[in-house]
């Protein structure tokens, strides 16, 4: 199946890829975007050509390449897009109950809603093109760091610490 937008935060075939990068090993996640009946022959010969590149090129050193194929025969791939991760937003439910055992709470999927831009994978991906993204591993916001302030004093505070740590 596909690993597109922020769904491959809990996708195995980029836990696979990302076991592989934190080893210091060039990447890749790799998928054909159907569950069902999928199709390689445009995947496969896809992979033997990055592989190569990605073992000569330094950039691979640090990044790792989440691809996305669509499911349909090479006549109609429209092409192949260098693309970033597009959002996907649940309509999550929750559902309480008691099973006459115990309490429960149950998350249930809604449908999920993608905000399908340009540029993105899954744009890509529904415009029948390749979807390549480069992948890194820091996912801290590093813009909102020192705008932090009141949160890290309030942890002081809470926590009983003086300003200074040894």
């Amino acid at each position: 199946g596909s690993n597109l937008g922020n769904d491959i935060l809990y996708s195995g075939t980029m836990g696979a890829a990302l076991q592989g990068y934190f080893r210091g090993i060039p990447s890749l996640a790799l998928s054909v975007t159907s569950i069902k009946e999928a199709r390689f022959d445009v995947a496969a010969p896809l992979a033997r050509a990055l592989a190569p590149l990605m073992l000569r090129q330094r950039v691979f050193r640090h990044i790792l390449l989440n691809v996305n194929v669509p499911n349909e025969p090479l006549e109609n791939i429209a092409g192949v897009e260098i693309t970033r991760l597009a959002r996907r937003r649940y309509a999550d439910r929750v559902k309480v109950g008691n099973d006459g055992r115990r309490d429960y709470v149950w998350i249930a999927r809604g449908t999920p809603k993608w905000e399908v831009e340009e540029g993105t994978d899954i744009w890509a991906i529904r415009n029948k093109r390749i979807s390549i993204s480069p992948i890194w591993t820091d996912l801290t916001e590093a813009a909102a760091l020192p705008k932090l302030r009141r949160a890290r004093a309030a942890a002081r505070r809470a926590l009983g610490l003086r300003r200074s740590y040894k």
